[in-house]
Order: structure tokens, then sequence, then C-alpha cells
């Protein structure tokens, strides 16, 4: 089960819903529902709750849950980009900045 963190629209995830209608995770084996977020319940609501097994989220939503000690594991990035950067405060001994990339 698939869980998006958006109502369905034309321009959000429409190849998840497409994958589906074609048959194509059945011809893989996969037998995939999709079910959608909303305003008041999110996605990752629906994985705490193993009401799904996979989820979409904001990259920079899953870094905070990894980091408050939820098990998360990014499987792939679907956007070509996304607005975020981050930043670390110069630690005592770091010689370049290319030290971080």
């Amino acid at each position: 089960m698939l869980c998006n963190q958006w109502l369905p629209q034309a321009q959000f995830a429409s190849g998840y819903y497409m994958a589906v209608a074609k048959g194509i995770y059945t011809r893989y084996g996969l037998s995939v529902t999709i079910v959608n977020g909303s305003p008041g319940l999110s996605s990752f609501h629906h994985l705490q709750e193993g009401k799904t097994d996979f989820v979409t989220m904001f990259l920079v939503t899953g870094i905070r849950n990894r980091a408050a000690g939820v098990k998360l594991v990014n499987i792939a990035q679907i956007v070509q980009s996304e607005d975020i950067t981050i930043l670390a405060v110069r630690y005592y001994g770091q010689q370049q900045d290319q030290e971080y990339r």
C-alpha cells in the first residue's frame, strides 16, 4: 500500500495512478493500492499506524523524522530538484568546505 502526501491532482503523482490503471505494477508482481493523505491526516501518520507500507513525503520531513528516531529508509527522490538547503556550523579543525561535500 502506498500513501501519497496529497490529494489526487493531475500535476501530482499521476504516474502512480497510471501505473495502476495500465497494470504495470501487476506485470512486475506487485499488488499496489494507493491511499491519500489529507490536510488533517498525513501520509506519515498512516505509516506510523501501520496502515501503509510506503509513503511519499518531502525530504525535509523524512530527515526530521529520522533525526527523531523513526526508522525510515529513503528509497527514492522523485523530484528533479527540491528547495532545501542544509546548513552546518563550522567546527574547529575543519579545513575546507569541500570536506562536507
